[in-house]
């Protein structure tokens, strides 16, 4: 969904759905690896299989969870030595979390398991909304023909559920999830470094970004100047691992940047 707004300085822009945020996670530079105790509210396995079979901890050594505390800090390592966008990560901060984890194998203990049966039609992994149970004082009488109802809650205005928000966290009486990032959104054109850090393992030297304006053209030695577009089309076209093919939001992002672009170029020339 695009939506065509009328700015402060008198020119339109568009808004797309993907919108990039700077993030500020603060010491960034001393939090690689995570420490084991922030994982156990950030990480849950889906097990699919038959009711009846036991969870025990020996299924879960024969997952993709394992890790091994060498190989993490030779990783973290290896991009300090190669990838310019990480090399001011501090090493001594690594090891440091790194001795949490194990010599090989699961980094935090299984805390719950929560059993879900979903071989009927319509079940899911979440709870119905609609499969409330009324207590005995709850009058279940239908509203009369009348009645009006806000269901799509046009009055609550934004300013209204911003300080309905504040409100409870100051009351303390909501749980609330701080995501560290800024306000004002990225610039995605002439910004190569976005792309370095949005997909470290896409770009792991921290090279070959789109639109990168810090290696100047020059055809003697191979450089040269390349369009959004057929830089994209070559990362999904080349390459016998198939990285950027098989990515999970590589190609969703690009793809609605290329066709806000194109939406924006468009209504440009409409207004014009």
């Amino acid at each position: 969904m695009f939506k065509l707004e009328l700015g402060p300085t008198g020119q339109y822009a568009s808004r797309g759905n993907v919108c990039i945020l700077p993030q500020e996670p603060g010491p960034l530079l001393t939090c690689l690896p995570p420490p084991v105790n922030e994982l156990h509210d950030e990480i849950s396995i889906i097990l699919v299989g038959s009711p009846d079979a036991e969870i025990t901890l020996d299924k879960l050594h024969k997952s993709p969870l394992l890790v091994r505390r060498l190989r993490i800090i030779e990783a973290l390592r290896w991009l300090i030595t190669h990838n310019p966008l990480y090399s001011d990560l501090d090493i001594y901060s690594i090891e440091s979390n790194a001795a949490e984890y194990p010599d090989h194998g699961i980094p935090f203990p299984m805390q719950s398991i929560v059993r879900v049966n979903t071989n009927s039609e319509g079940q899911s992994y979440t709870q119905q909304a609609n499969s409330e149970h009324f207590g005995p004082n709850v009058s279940l009488a239908g509203m009369p023909s009348t009645t009006l109802i806000d269901a799509d809650s046009i009055d609550s205005t934004y300013t209204m559920r911003k300080l309905n928000a504040l409100q409870k966290l100051q009351s303390q009486s909501h749980s609330f999830i701080k995501f560290p990032s800024g306000s004002t959104p990225l610039s995605t054109r002439q910004n190569c470094k976005v792309w370095g850090f949005l997909w470290p393992t896409l770009f792991p030297y921290g090279v070959g970004m789109m639109e990168n304006d810090y290696v100047r053209s020059n055809r003697s030695i191979g450089f040269r100047e390349i369009d959004f577009k057929p830089h994209i089309a070559h990362l999904l076209q080349s390459g016998p691992n198939h990285h950027f093919q098989t990515h999970l939001s590589f190609i969703f992002v690009v793809g609605n940047i290329i066709q806000r672009r194109e939406t924006s170029f468009n209504a440009k020339l409409a207004v014009k």
